[in-house]
């Protein structure tokens, strides 16, 4: 058996924490000689409690491990130790960091500038739209996005950067052969492309919900800064900000409709001292990184591409396809609203919203709503 082995199985037993494994590998010296002493002399020396020495007398580990290496093998996954060189110096940083991970995809990408991106998985049109919008952004500025792969927030966040060519991380609450949510799986196998997917869990793990608070502090802890997109009063998102500050990490909370459900949490963080961001740079300049020497600098050329966008856009509109974008926001708006407030009819705008849809500056959505796609 390696090091490596033995620090898998130690890994993979659920009553033994991470800062527990740390102790009995100082005090005998590697994860090889800890499995060699029986469980009942480490609980006799007071080392592990009851519990954890039922666990480790219980777990069976020739079995466990010649699965685990052959699934590793199948899936092309890796394993990165706490003492390994690509073992990221941010996560090292945070109390209870992973003795390990699982990586599928290319682990150097997480020692990149990196921003973590979290919020609800039952997000509005505009926490969506935003999500996206930032992870672009910051993706655009070479800032690594990372984020939990869950439905919602994480999926558009990753989407972003994904749709600008940058480089994103998936932490996830399950192994790496359990992809959650599974319409994800194509989402899964294109972060790997470009970056990395992780999991400190072993390769079977199911997505428990035990396992996602956990994650959360992987999340914040790869990153310099956390941004919570939009979150519920009570939300994982919320754990992950607060787990972001005990690690000395930035939060950032995106000001929201301040009668939608979906944005009382994060306006309750703008309350608690969490810098409000209405766009990429008010994140860039609170952080510690190259970027801000470029930032000037990138700001002019950004301001330069809105300026050019816009004048290539508006004036293909006609009179009616200008009104109707301006009235439009990132909020669902009914047709009978929007057509009151035009002050035309229903059939008039009909025709009209279709040639903006056609142009891709409008989207539908279910129930007769329509929100800006641009």
């Amino acid at each position: 058996m390696t090091e490596r082995d033995a620090l898998l199985i130690l890994n993979a037993i659920n009553s033994l924490g991470n800062g527990c494994i740390r102790k009995l590998i100082a005090h005998f010296g590697s994860a090889q000689d800890v499995l060699n002493v029986n469980p009942q002399q480490l609980l006799k020396d007071n080392l592990i409690t009851p519990k954890m020495a039922k666990g480790m007398a219980d777990f069976s580990h020739q079995e466990f491990i010649q699965k685990e290496n052959s699934l590793i093998e199948k899936y092309c996954a890796r394993v990165v130790a706490y003492d390994d060189a690509d073992y990221p110096e941010l996560l090292k940083q945070i109390p209870d960091a992973p003795i390990l991970f699982y990586a599928k995809g290319d682990v150097q990408r997480i020692q990149s500038l990196s921003v973590s991106m979290v919020g609800s998985r039952k997000a509005s049109t505009y926490g969506l739209r935003m999500a996206e919008q930032f992870a672009a952004d910051l993706a655009r500025f070479g800032i690594t996005v990372i984020s939990g792969m869950a439905r919602g927030i994480d999926t558009l966040a990753h989407q972003g950067a994904l749709g600008v060519k940058g480089v994103t991380v998936a932490v996830l609450g399950s192994g790496l052969t359990n992809i959650y949510p599974k319409e994800n799986a194509k989402l899964f196998h294109n972060i790997v492309q470009t970056g990395v997917v992780i999991s400190e869990f072993p390769m079977q793990m199911a997505p428990i919900a035990y396992n996602f608070p956990r994650r959360n502090r992987i999340i914040s802890g790869l990153a310099l800064g956390v941004l919570v997109v939009e979150a519920f009063e009570r939300s994982g998102a919320l754990i992950t900000s607060r787990m972001a500050l005990e690690q000395g990490r930035e939060v950032f909370a995106l000001p929201g409709n301040i009668n939608a459900v979906q944005a009382k949490g994060t306006n309750a963080l703008i309350k608690q001292g969490a810098k409000l961001v209405t766009c990429v740079e008010d994140i860039l300049e609170e952080l510690n990184t190259p970027m801000k020497q470029c930032l000037a600098q990138e700001k002019t050329i950004n301001n330069r591409e809105k300026s050019k966008k816009t004048v290539e856009f508006l004036p293909d509109l006609s009179s009616e396809e200008s009104k109707i974008y301006d009235v439009l926001g990132f909020d669902p708006t009914h047709i009978d609203e929007l057509a009151h407030q035009c002050a035309m009819s229903v059939m008039e705008l009909s025709s009209v919203v279709l040639g903006l849809e056609l142009k891709r500056l409008i989207k539908p959505l279910p129930g007769k709503l329509y929100v800006k796609s641009r």
